[in-house]
């Protein structure tokens, strides 16, 4: 469905000059545009169709870190550089073989260990991401379903209740009761 207005949820456009964006919209004509209706929800097959469109709801994988840059990235911390310097000034001018070379040698354990310990706390924070799964609760076919936010699609008619997790960007179409207990 062609809605005209552009920069729509789903649509992934930014708007022109002289053209309205949705988020100036009233929520009813948010959800012409979007062609939803606001009672029913989205229907099982046009949240697949969507799905399919737009693909998931999930951020896009960042590109790993080759091993060999992540190492030589340990020697911007400056006590490794301080290390290295006084283990190559050991060993040309000072002429101090085993100073030198234990030097050098400890800044190269210095940085193994450093990309062991970065290689942890990436599996560690994986392994976190996998527990968690954040659920959304969508309006599809006229029921209230629960479903994993990764699934969500534009159009989908979200309920957030005091306590949720919001799943995902989206329009408030009823204006909520809630307030923030943190102090101003």
């Amino acid at each position: 469905m062609t809605s005209g207005v552009t920069g729509t949820p789903g649509s992934g456009g930014s708007p022109a000059d002289g053209e309205l964006a949705w988020h100036t919209l009233g929520a009813d004509q948010v959800l012409h545009a979007e062609g939803v209706d606001g009672q029913r929800g989205l229907s099982a097959t046009e949240a697949a169709a969507r799905a399919g469109r737009f693909g998931p709801n999930t951020f896009a994988a960042g590109q790993a870190e080759s091993r060999w840059h992540a190492f030589a990235r340990q020697y911007a911390d400056p006590m490794q550089l301080v290390l290295l310097a006084a283990g190559i000034g050991s060993l040309y001018p000072l002429k101090q073989l085993g100073t030198g070379l234990l030097l050098i040698l400890l800044t190269l354990f210095n940085a193994v260990e450093g990309l062991q310990q970065e290689g942890k706390a990436a599996a560690a924070v994986a392994a976190l991401q996998k527990m968690v799964i954040i659920k959304a609760k969508v309006r599809r076919d006229g029921q209230l379903a629960e479903i994993p936010a990764g699934q969500l699609v534009p159009g989908d008619i979200v309920a957030v209740e005091a306590g949720d997790i919001v799943p995902a960007d989206g329009r408030l179409t009823k204006r909520p009761r809630w307030r923030s207990t943190s102090p101003r």
